[in-house]
């Protein structure tokens, strides 16, 4: 309904979008995303839901480019980058991945944290997380957490060779 009164109005298409996002309803949201950024490109929430909805339905190069390009807004913002680095491993882009889990735990090893532990979940065969995961946690000081990663990698890579 806020739509129909005010059609250029960049909240209520993010608002619709966020909703669809929320249900499941990826491709609505998408659209709804979309539409956001075309009255206001420099709206950057948008661009990081609609990162993460391209991701949802497999269009993962889609992701990529938006989420670089909320990069460009704020390259400080630890999740865009953590984000970026879960399409780049669903997408098997393993170095492009760590360079980006790197750059969110340069920026906020908390994050990092968050993000490698997301990446170990949908790629377990990626032995290099291990190792940025114990590098994160000794980031925060929490040497044992750290020590378990690192000894998971070591196995890991022994294993492997």
């Amino acid at each position: 309904k806020a739509i129909e009164q005010k059609p250029k109005d960049v909240e209520a298409y993010y608002n619709l979008g966020s909703a669809y996002f929320d249900k499941g309803v990826f491709d609505s949201a998408i659209t709804a995303f979309d539409k956001t950024i075309q009255i206001n490109p420099e709206y950057r929430p948008a661009y990081s839901l609609l990162g993460i909805a391209y991701t949802k339905v497999g269009k993962y190069d889609d992701a990529i480019q938006i989420l670089k390009k909320r990069i460009e807004f704020d390259p400080d913002l630890a999740i865009a980058h953590s984000n970026l680095g879960i399409v780049y491993s669903m997408k098997g882009m393993d170095k492009e991945a760590l360079t980006a889990y790197n750059k969110a735990l340069e920026i906020d090893p908390g994050h990092a944290i968050n993000a490698f532990q997301t990446a170990v979940m949908s790629d377990p065969n990626n032995v290099e997380i291990y190792n940025d995961l114990g590098t994160a946690y000794k980031a925060k000081g929490m040497e044992k957490d750290a020590e378990g990663y690192f000894s998971i990698y070591k196995k890991k890579t022994k294993k492997g060779k």
